[in-house]
């Protein structure tokens, strides 16, 4: 039996980590070395403890390991200068690693607001955790007062970032980015214009990124339909029934993530569920 509040892990701008048990169970340690027992800790008993520790709550049966999480921020659109100089500040005090790339880099980014932008549709192709900079302020006070804050570690789901203005259209808010979105796309195919003049690079790291499929081919458009749309069809069906989608409505399907938007496209390819249908941007 493992109680509701087992036990306390406090951590400090240090190597080592502190465990005090909380329970009328016990919290059991072991270490690397299988040949030697492992020890109970007693209620409101405190062990100073290193990495690679292994930990059992309340019997000694199911083995957690005890790991510093290498975390890496990207910085996103912070307008203030002053704040993105605080997050820097902040983020060393936690032992952050701040990176320019967000895609097989980034644990985090940091964005005081959900924007219609790459660096956020990068994040959430990854999975990436998108906060607020109160999520790094609140985790750098508990460093900063070490093993005797007595606050819990800050939750992600917690910080989310509002939506912007650019997603004023969006009725849910915030929207959910901690949400798997790694099938979304699964059995489209997105035929992207092989003359295109686009700043939207790689595209097909952001939608193959989310279960799709994209073709780089020269497609005839159908008439009456803008030369910015994006043709699209099922996996089954391609060549032969491609429809018109513009890249907001892609857009808007991954964030809201609901790929079935994308039907009623087809359905009715002349009007969209969206408010303001947008273009792909090009280069200025």
């Amino acid at each position: 039996c493992v109680s509701r509040e087992h036990c306390q892990i406090a951590v400090k701008n240090e190597y080592h980590v502190y465990i005090t048990d909380l329970s009328a169970y016990g919290t059991y340690i072991k270490g690397a070395d299988d040949s030697k027992p492992n020890e109970r800790l007693f209620k409101g008993v405190e062990r100073k403890l290193s990495e690679e520790t292994r930990l059992a709550f309340g019997a000694p049966v199911d083995w957690f390991v005890l790991k510093r999480a290498r975390l890496r921020i990207f910085i996103g659109e912070i307008a203030e200068s002053e704040m993105r100089a605080r997050i820097l500040k902040e983020s060393k005090v936690c032992g952050f690693k701040v990176t320019d790339r967000i895609r097989h880099s980034a644990t985090h980014v940091v964005a005081e607001k959900i924007e219609r932008s790459m660096n956020i549709l990068r994040a959430l192709t990854g999975n990436v955790s998108i906060v607020t900079p109160g999520w790094v302020f609140a985790l750098s006070s508990m460093v900063n007062k070490g093993r005797n804050s007595g606050m819990d570690i800050p939750r992600e789901s917690n910080y989310m970032p509002l939506n912007g203005e650019t997603l004023s259209d969006i009725y849910v808010n915030p929207i959910r980015t901690d949400l798997p979105r790694g099938k979304l796309f699964a059995g489209f195919v997105f035929v992207w214009p092989k003359e295109s003049n686009y700043k939207l690079e790689n595209p097909d790291e952001i939608l193959e990124g989310f279960g799709g499929r994209v073709m780089f081919e020269s497609v005839d458009a159908a008439p009456g339909v803008d030369e910015d749309s994006i043709q699209v069809a099922h996996a089954e069906d391609y060549p032969d029934k491609l429809f018109p989608v513009k890249w907001r409505v892609i857009e808007d399907c991954i964030l809201m993530n609901e790929s079935s938007r994308l039907i009623s496209v087809r359905d009715d390819s002349a009007s969209t569920s969206f408010k303001g249908e947008g273009s792909i941007p090009k280069n200025d």
